[in-house]
């Protein structure tokens, strides 16, 4: 929907119903909106979005400490699943010599990359199914039930005797990791407020690109000094039963519909400097209330509207932006990922365990994407607001996006010429580590931003954007090595560059348009089905209940 104006006042369209703060003109409201919310009043108070209610069991009430610690294990759960979806293929020499016999061939390793393509295509496929129970009948029974498998199917593929064992075991592996590698984003949303969120979120997709890393430190380690490159899987059963445990006895129910008590005048602070005002009368589940395993629905939506709605966001241009991103940047990192192997080994004559350590530097480059990804994000959200007379849009968010937008391309150069020519194995370290620094920088800016514009579908923003992202990663990740077989490392990683870069380029359209596209997006007939949703679903529609902010 566009703004329009009256001849007495300005008439400014916002996310859900809120009042404006003191000194601003009031809002009206002529439908559902998307993303755009106040974030200062004239006294600079930050407002808080969601507006949380007054219930102790309002995730958004919950003690600085104990969101710490659920971001934590989320993020934890995460580098969990990409540990296991990319780490074993820098042993993809050996295993194809396992599996395929000696000596290894390019048809033997790119037969063996199926192991870990498969596991990717999973990934996505796990979410359409697994999100939209999510949404319906909360977190927890989904996490506990997923990782469970997982822990399962870790213990199968480290005892396969044969390839279609392996590989079958590795696809049911990657439907149960796929769920665990949405938790982090939905628990960040859950629990924390806009203005908290690019933080947390950087540091999800932190360890969303870093899973690989670790794998494969991990790896080739464990090739070079143990008997056989499965003792990596029993490393990794230690650490996802372990983190199972963790979820059944710690990680509560993070859904919370606050719209019935908002209602019902349970309002909670209106400004971060208040929060939390907390009800003394109400009293906070039991430990035991917290931890069942189900705990109801959240949502009247059928499980079949639930199910289809992803697969049309991807036509909504600020979801759009998020699955290019994703996909974009996460692809080429998988392109990497699966070629490191062949590359290092069989050219620069790299023992596995020194080719695993090339991923310190990811590591590392990743932690620094942080605060470019997350802080930089929020920076930027913050200066466009107070600039905006404290009415924040998600655009804001986007120019951060500058950034990765000239570190990606050039990693993907930087790695194709060390191996083309046979450079310092620094340069092609250097590549890797921007590759990772790039993913997470700019898939953090990407998915806040789109669901910063449809909060209340977050889940669904989620589904569509990780699913879309696993099935660009499998074609990527299938095809790299006969690429660069093709091509040569230097074209075709140069080739991969310029694809990157204007794919990339698409968040120009986005920052200049995108407020007009998220208006009208709610009036397009062909996307109305997508784009819309229940009234439990949206956190804001009951502001207008509540009054306004108080006068300064």
């Amino acid at each position: 929907m566009e703004s329009v104006t009256s001849s007495k006042r300005e008439v400014v369209h916002l996310e859900g119903s809120q009042h404006a703060p003191a000194g601003h003109e009031e809002v009206e409201f002529t439908g559902r909106q998307f993303g755009t919310s106040w974030a200062f009043d004239t006294k600079g108070r930050r407002v808080l979005n969601p507006r949380p209610s007054n219930s102790p069991d309002d995730p958004l009430n919950w003690s600085w400490a104990e969101k710490q610690y659920l971001a934590a294990i989320s993020c934890c759960a995460v580098l969990a699943c990409n540990i296991t979806g990319a780490g074993p293929s820098i042993a993809i020499v050996q295993q194809a010599i396992e599996w395929f016999g000696a000596p290894p061939t390019s048809a033997t390793i790119s037969k063996t990359a199926y192991l870990f393509t498969t596991t990717a295509l999973c990934n996505g496929v796990s979410l359409f199914f697994a999100v939209p129970a999510i949404t319906k009948f909360g977190r927890r029974p989904i996490y506990i039930t997923a990782f469970t498998i997982y822990t399962a199917t870790l213990i199968w593929c480290a005892c396969a005797k044969s390839f279609g064992s392996e590989i079958a075991g590795r696809a049911i592996l990657g439907l149960a990791a796929g769920v665990g590698e949405c938790l982090g984003a939905l628990t960040v949303t859950d629990i924390f407020f806009t203005h908290e969120r690019g933080l947390y979120m950087a540091w999800y997709n932190v360890l969303l690109s870093c899973g690989a890393a670790v794998g494969l430190i991990v790896d080739g380690a464990v090739t070079q000094h143990l008997p056989s490159w499965r003792y990596f899987y029993y490393v990794d059963i230690a650490f996802v039963g372990f983190l199972t445990i963790l979820a059944f006895f710690t990680l509560p129910e993070t859904s919370f519909r606050r719209n019935e008590l908002i209602l019902n005048g349970h309002v909670g602070a209106e400004f971060a400097e208040e929060h939390p005002k907390v009800d003394p009368t109400l009293t906070r589940k039991t430990y035991r209330q917290r931890l069942a395993l189900f705990s109801g629905t959240y949502t009247s939506e059928p499980y079949w509207k639930l199910f289809i709605r992803p697969w049309g966001l991807i036509c909504l241009p600020a979801v759009l932006l998020s699955v290019i991103t994703f996909g974009n940047t996460i692809g080429w990192l998988v392109a990497v990922t699966s070629n490191v192997a062949p590359a290092y080994e069989q050219i620069l004559g790299f023992s596995t365990q020194n080719t695993g350590f090339l991923f310190f530097g990811a590591l590392i480059a990743s932690i620094i994407g942080v605060p470019f990804g997350g802080l930089l994000g929020d920076k930027c959200s913050e200066w466009g607001a107070k600039r905006n007379g404290g009415v924040r849009e998600p655009e804001h968010r986007l120019i951060a996006m500058v950034i990765p937008l000239i570190t990606g391309p050039l990693s993907l150069i930087l790695y194709g010429l060390c191996i083309q020519h046979k450079t310092n194995w620094f340069v092609g370290c250097l590549g890797i580590s921007l590759v990772n620094f790039s993913v997470c920088c700019a898939t953090n800016i990407a998915l806040v931003y789109a669901i910063d514009s449809y909060k209340p579908i977050g889940d669904e923003v989620v589904t569509a954007t990780l699913g879309y992202k696993a099935f660009i990663g499998y074609v990527l990740g299938f095809y790299t090595n006969t690429w660069v077989t093709n091509q040569g490392y230097l074209k075709g990683y140069g080739e991969m560059a310029a694809i990157e870069f204007g794919l990339l380029l698409f968040v120009v359209p986005v920052y200049v348009f995108g407020k007009k596209m998220r208006y009208a997006s709610g009036n397009w007939p062909w996307l109305k089905w997508a784009a819309s949703w229940s009234d439990d679903r949206d956190d804001l529609d009951t502001d207008h209940h509540i009054g306004e902010i108080e006068k300064a």
